[in-house]
C-alpha cells in the first residue's frame, strides 16, 4: 500500500466513526422524530381566597395524586399512577409516563387521595372523611379532588390541571357573648352526618354512603382571657342533608359543651364552603352561617344550648 492510499483508508474510517456517533447521539438525546416525549403535569386547586391555613390553592407537599391516562380511543396507557405533590404545583412519580409513539392525544384524570383500589373511571369510587381532623394529615386526607384534561397532544411542557373540591367545607368564628368566656375552647366538633360517598372522578357526582360519624375541626384556636373573636377552624364534610332534631355542631370551652341544634334541614352541596358563626352566651350559643371560599351558597341563623 502507498501512503496516499492509507492516508484515504484513514479518513474514511473516521468519517464513519463520527457519522456512527452522531447518529447514536441523537438517539439517545431525543432529537429525532420518533423520540420519546414525557407527559408532565402542573397542578392548581379552583378556589379563591380561604380562611383555612391548609391546602388553599395547591395540594400541599407529599400528598399523593393518582392519575390515569387514556388515548383517544379510551384505552388506558397509565392506571393509577401514584404521583407525590412538591407543594408547588408540580408532582413526582416513580413510573415515567410518556406521550403515545404514534401521536396520539391523551386524555389525563387525576384525584387526591390516592387510592390503591382505584383502577378505573368508568364507576364510583368510595372516600371518606376522617374523623380526627383536628390531625393536619387527616384534614388534608379528607379532602377528596378531582381534575381531568381532554385531548391533550405531544408536548414538552407541563400540562395544567385544575383540581375541584368534591366535598363541602365548614370553616367557624366563635364570638364571645353575654357572661361568656372563649378561653378553654378546645375543640368544635360536626355531628350527624353519613363519613363516606361514593365519587364519580369525572363529573364529580356525589352519593353519600356509610355511617354516621363525628367530626373533629382542624386548627382550632387556643383562645386567650381577653379574645372577644377567634377563627381558622375548618372541618371537610360529605355533601349531604342534615337531619332535623339532631345535633350538627358541638363547641367544647373548659368543662361545658354547647349544642347546636339545627330547626330546619341544611343541605351542604359540593365544592361549597359554610362559614358558621357562633356566639357563645352564658346560657348558650347562637349561630348563623354563610358561604364562604369555594363557591356562594346561603345564610343560616340558630340557636344552641349547654350540653
Amino acid at each position: 500500500m502507498n501512503k496516499k492510499f492509507l492516508q484515504f483508508l484513514f479518513i474514511a474510517v473516521t468519517a464513519g466513526f463520527i457519522f456512527s456517533s452522531c447518529s447514536k447521539d441523537e438517539e439517545l438525546t431525543g432529537s429525532g422524530s420518533n423520540d420519546k416525549t414525557q407527559i408532565k403535569l402542573t397542578s392548581s386547586i379552583n378556589q379563591v381566597t380561604t380562611r383555612s391555613t391548609a391546602q388553599n390553592t395547591q395540594i400541599e407537599a407529599d400528598q399523593q395524586v393518582g392519575l390515569m391516562v387514556t388515548n383517544s380511543t379510551s384505552d388506558y396507557l397509565y392506571n393509577n399512577v401514584q404521583l407525590i405533590a412538591d407543594g408547588n404545583g408540580y408532582f413526582n412519580s416513580q413510573t415515567p409516563m410518556y406521550y403515545p409513539a404514534d401521536g396520539d392525544n391523551v386524555n389525563l384524570i387525576a384525584y387526591h387521595p390516592y387510592s390503591p383500589t382505584v383502577n378505573n373511571i368508568e364507576t364510583t369510587h368510595t372516600f371518606y372523611v376522617e374523623p380526627l381532623q383536628f390531625q393536619k394529615a387527616s384534614y388534608l386526607n379528607s379532602d377528596v379532588l378531582y381534575g381531568s384534561v381532554e385531548s391533550v397532544s405531544r408536548t414538552a411542557a407541563a400540562v395544567p390541571i385544575q383540581f375541584n373540591h368534591a366535598f363541602s367545607k365548614l370553616t367557624f368564628t366563635v364570638k364571645k357573648g353575654n357572661g361568656a368566656t372563649l378561653e378553654g375552647l378546645y375543640a368544635i366538633e360536626v355531628a350527624g352526618l353519613q363519613m363516606g360517598a361514593e365519587v364519580n372522578l369525572l363529573s364529580g357526582v356525589i352519593q353519600p354512603v356509610g355511617e354516621i360519624g363525628t367530626v373533629r375541626a382542624y386548627n382550632v384556636p387556643t383562645p386567650l382571657a381577653t379574645d372577644t373573636e377567634v377563627s381558622g377552624a375548618a372541618a371537610i364534610v360529605v355533601p349531604q342533608t342534615t337531619n332535623v332534631g339532631t345535633p350538627l355542631l358541638r363547641i367544647l370551652i373548659g368543662q361545658i359543651s354547647y349544642l347546636y341544634q339545627p330547626a330546619a334541614p341544611l343541605e351542604f352541596k359540593p365544592g361549597t364552603a359554610y362559614n358558621f358563626n357562633i356566639t357563645v352566651n352564658m346560657g348558650g350559643i347562637t349561630v348563623t352561617s354563610n358561604i364562604v371560599d369555594w363557591t356562594n351558597g346561603g345564610s343560616i341563623d340558630g340557636d344552641g344550648e349547654m350540653d
